[in-house]
């Protein structure tokens, strides 16, 4: 992050219904991706990874409530 925001890489951004705290980073090539020319690609993502094992964090990103269901007993599972 302190090499790419002074590279212009990135930029510091704010959510809407996000706190005032909180500090969220965008590509700086918006403009490109406004106009259509940013194509997105899928990952995979281990469970592990901070994206979905925070999953205060994944339901706000993308309102999905994300559980890693090898930690839950199997009673609980249903």
């Amino acid at each position: 992050m302190r090499e790419l925001i002074p590279r212009g890489r990135i930029i510091p951004v704010r959510v809407e219904g996000g706190t005032p705290s909180e500090i969220w980073y965008a590509q700086a090539e918006l403009d490109a991706v406004c106009a259509g020319m940013w194509h997105g690609r899928s990952i995979l993502l281990s469970p592990f990874d901070d994206l979905v094992s925070d999953r205060r964090l994944t339901r706000r990103l993308w309102d999905f409530d994300f559980r890693n269901e090898m930690y839950i007993p199997k009673a609980k599972c249903a």
